[in-house]
């Protein structure tokens, strides 16, 4: 009985040796590179991660970028932090990644092994700022958002420069938001405490219902065509219904009279053309 626990013992330290080992002498950019051609299959948008560390539960990065490359430019839209590749029975089937999203949140990503399936999103930020995408700055959103959706990936989606098949679902509560503009006239800060958005990409992106309350009450429906060189520069064709609250009115400055003069019982309708750097609204008259 002595033998076999030295025996069981003798094991134990020669398993915990070589995982120690094998964590010390890891090849961690080797590991990112792998984890890079997975992730940037698809699409334009492209992935960068810092080298690996092999942890007791999972492959650990410091940090991952999300780039849109055109030419010999990178752009970052966002970075992750703390990205995790845990280990179990899901790696046979695709690539799930964990990732600390803002100050307070966090984001999972499932992407299949395949040519072609259904890779997965979800995740919630609470509360500290909600990270944006850099051709949306100076926007700063801070409050409560979870997200969740899936696109189907296809290979040939690279080829052809387009976004994936897919949907998403926002949920927002007590939002804020600062730094917006319109024809390079900035909004004042805005609360909503409620959004409720159900986001399409065919080719496009259809916005099949995005209803907020708060300082600004109402809907937007319509479509984004997206510049996948300049996404700057993707073309907005939107319709707003928005019913302002007084106090937020009364902070709009040089804006306020085009506003008030749009207003009919409170309510006004907005069409949004343009692009994402340079929104030009088109009010329509009751």
């Amino acid at each position: 009985m002595k033998k076999l626990g030295l025996m069981a013992l003798s094991l134990a330290v020669v398993v915990l040796g070589f995982w120690a080992g094998l964590m010390l002498f890891f090849p961690g950019e080797v590991a990112s590179e792998l984890v890079e051609n997975r992730l940037n299959r698809f699409g334009p948008i492209q992935a960068r991660l810092t080298p690996a560390r092999m942890g007791l539960t999972s492959l650990y990065v410091e940090k991952l970028e999300v780039v849109r490359i055109g030419g010999a430019k990178r752009q970052v839209l966002f970075t992750l932090h703390d990205v995790r590749v845990p280990y179990g029975i899901s790696l046979f089937q695709g690539l799930p990644l964990k990732a600390d999203l803002g100050e307070n949140g966090e984001v999972s990503v499932f992407f299949p092994w395949g040519a072609q399936g259904e890779a997965s999103v979800n995740g919630e930020v609470v509360l500290e700022e909600i990270p944006v995408p850099d051709m949306l700055k100076p926007l700063v959103a801070k409050g409560r958002l979870e997200l969740e959706g899936a696109l189907m990936m296809d290979g040939m989606d690279k080829l052809r420069q387009s976004l994936p098949t897919g949907f998403f679902r926002l949920r927002g509560e007590n939002l804020e938001v600062r730094g917006a503009q319109v024809s390079g006239l900035a909004l004042p800060l805005t609360t909503l405490q409620k959004l409720d958005a159900d986001i399409e990409s065919k080719g496009n992106i259809s916005i099949k219902r995005f209803d907020f309350s708060g300082d600004l009450q109402g809907q937007v429906t319509g479509d984004i065509a997206p510049n996948m060189a300049s996404a700057n520069h993707s073309r907005l064709n939107l319709r707003m219904e928005l019913s302002p609250r007084k106090s937020w009115i009364d902070k709009l400055g040089g804006l306020k009279p085009i506003v008030e003069a749009y207003l009919s019982q409170g309510k006004m309708a907005v069409r949004l053309g343009g692009t994402l750097a340079n929104p030009q609204p088109n009010m329509e008259r009751k």
